[in-house]
Order: structure tokens, then sequence, then C-alpha cells
């Protein structure tokens, strides 16, 4: 039976030495060690796992596969059903009609902010004079947006309400 020496490399005592625990002296205490890729010039693209990366993209896939097939299947068959009051509208009209009432909402949010200033305006000039300030609050219109984040936090608040909870927590 033959026995092999081998002999350490310096890789391998370098690695010997960073597993071994050393004491801290007050400088190493005050600054925490920089990390090994980044001080040995090694860039922490080169530390990512490639098997790691694909099988992650791989539990991606399905998830954006599922949601173009819905959007594919809403495309093709929304045309063809027919309402009283047309045909429903695709992924296209929706998007597009989302845009629209985001613009209409941030049209509306200039306008309450212009609102504002010149009522600040109009209080610092009242102020200026001896007179009187007001502070009203902007009475346009609600957007459908607007709405929406009423509706949603209405639903919220009667789910979290106490009392209507199945177990009381008072």
């Amino acid at each position: 039976m033959a026995t092999v020496a081998a002999n350490p490399t310096e890789s391998d005592t370098a690695v010997e030495d960073m597993a071994k625990p050393r004491p801290l002296n007050d400088a190493a205490r005050a600054e925490p060690a920089a990390p090994v890729a980044a001080s040995a010039g090694v860039s922490n693209r080169s530390l990512v796992n490639p098997k790691l990366l694909v099988a992650s993209l791989k539990n991606l896939a399905a998830p954006i596969i599922g949601i173009l097939a819905f959007l594919a299947l809403w495309a093709v068959l929304a045309p063809q059903v027919d309402t009283s009051l047309g045909s429903l509208p695709g992924p296209v009209e929706v998007s597009a009609q989302g845009v629209a009432l985001f613009d209409e909402w941030a049209a509306v949010q200039e306008q309450k902010a212009e609102f504002y200033a010149a009522q600040d305006a109009s209080n610092a000039a009242a102020l200026a004079n001896g007179g009187e300030t007001r502070n009203f609050e902007y009475s346009g219109p609600p957007t459908f947006l607007d709405q929406i984040w009423t509706s949603l936090t209405t639903v919220a608040l009667g789910f979290s309400w106490p009392q209507y909870l199945p177990c009381r927590l008072v």
C-alpha cells in the first residue's frame, strides 16, 4: 500500500489561516473587516452561483408564462363577447383607460396643489395686512382613483375593526 504525502499549497494554508480564530485588537473592534472578496480584488459577480441563478429563473418562468397566457386568452376572447353595451374591452383598451385615469388623477393633484398654494399666498398677504386667515379644504370632484382608494380603505377598516372579529380582543 502506497501513501501519498500532500504538500500544502499557498491557497490551502490561506484557507486554514482564515478558519483559525484570532484575538481582536482595538482597531479590529472599532472597524469591521472588509469582505474577503473585496479585499482580494475579486468582484462580487464572480461569487454568483450559476446553478442557483438558473433555478431561480426557472421558478420565475411558470408565473410569467401563466400571466402571458391569461393576457393572450383575454385579448382573443374579449372581442367575441357581445353585450348590450358592445364587446368586452381587451387588455390594450383597459391599460389605455388606466393610463387616462392616472393622467386625470395627476391633473387634479396639480389643481389641488395650485389651490393650496394660492390659499397660502392669500393667507400670507392677509397676515401681513393684519387680516384674518382662512383655511379651506379642496372641494374638487373626487377622481376614480380617489374613489377606489376610499373603497379599499373602507373595506380594510371593516375587516380590521375589533368588534367584527370572530373573537374579541378586548
